[in-house]
């Protein structure tokens, strides 16, 4: 009998300990999430009442590191039962509410403990058609790189008598940004770049010089670059177009966050190839 106490005295103790620090939620970084109490109160109870709210350790025993969280909202007013977080650094949180009676100085205290994963800022620029589907699958055994090299727009077109102009191609990029592991659409975000050839515009960003601005709401956009065509008799001459990007970073509710130097999926794998048409003259008549 006195086994059997001691097995079920161990069995309870491990319980409380897993309820400890077993988590309630599991968040990204820099994702935004709304904490809320007393949702119905059809009677008015809690209407006055003062809440303040507070990040603390796993521990609950001091608050949370300056920088690994941000309150959008609050955190502390009366009738403030609900409050926006933004998470800006991994680890295991509390958030605590505290509710205080609008007729005396009488509290309750609730608590719900989080998981904030680690993630990176990270950008992606792929080659892609119009319609932004990526012109090569690289998640293929043998990645099908033949898909970037094709004639210039021009490639097949009459020349106009009289003229050399071999017009222009128009090729495209899907850019792509993720924070934490997760599409970014929290905030907004921007980059530099630099491209190989080519005037760059955009109808889903803000393109002004060498940088581009998007919006929030939007985690990808497609940059089109209008090249000029250069005929020649080789393929030697053919454009190689490729587009890279740098100084990137998103914007959190505390201010820029920038992607690091150990994240390498800021360009293109490989360059569009663009051929040349032959530089055929105009028709003579003997």
């Amino acid at each position: 009998m006195k086994r059997l106490l001691k097995i079920t005295l161990v069995l309870a103790i491990s319980l409380i300990a897993f309820g400890t620090y077993a988590q309630d939620a599991t968040h990204n970084v820099f994702s935004k999430h709304t904490f809320k109490v007393n949702l119905t109160d059809p009677s008015g109870d809690h209407t006055g009442n003062t809440y303040t709210w507070a990040v603390l350790n796993a521990a609950g025993t001091a608050d949370a590191a300056t920088g690994t969280f941000s309150f959008i909202t609050g955190p502390s007013a009366v009738d403030l039962n609900e409050v926006e977080i933004q998470w800006l650094a991994s680890g295991d949180y509390l958030v605590q509410v505290s509710e205080q009676n609008a007729s005396g100085a009488c509290t309750t205290l609730r608590q719900i403990s989080i998981k904030v994963n680690s993630g990176d800022v990270d950008l992606m620029v792929e080659a892609c058609d119009a319609s932004g589907t990526p012109l090569v699958d690289y998640t293929a055994p043998t990645p099908d790189l033949a898909t970037l090299s094709t004639c210039n727009d021009k490639s097949g077109d009459i020349i106009t008598r009289g003229s050399d102009d071999f017009g222009s191609s128009v090729r495209y990029f899907k850019v792509s940004m993720t924070a934490g592991g997760v599409a970014w659409t929290q905030g907004t975000w921007k980059f530099d770049y630099v491209t190989t050839a080519g005037t760059v515009t955009s109808t889903d960003a803000t393109v002004a010089g060498t940088n581009v601005a998007v919006a929030l709401g939007t985690s990808s956009i497609i940059l089109k670059v209008d090249v000029p065509n250069t005929p020649g008799p080789v393929a030697s001459e053919s454009i190689n177009l490729n587009l890279t990007a740098s100084t990137i970073s998103i914007n959190t509710n505390t201010g820029d966050v920038n992607e690091t130097g150990t994240v390498d999926n800021n360009k293109a794998k490989d360059a569009i190839i663009i051929l040349p048409s032959p530089k055929t003259s105009d028709i003579s008549i003997d």
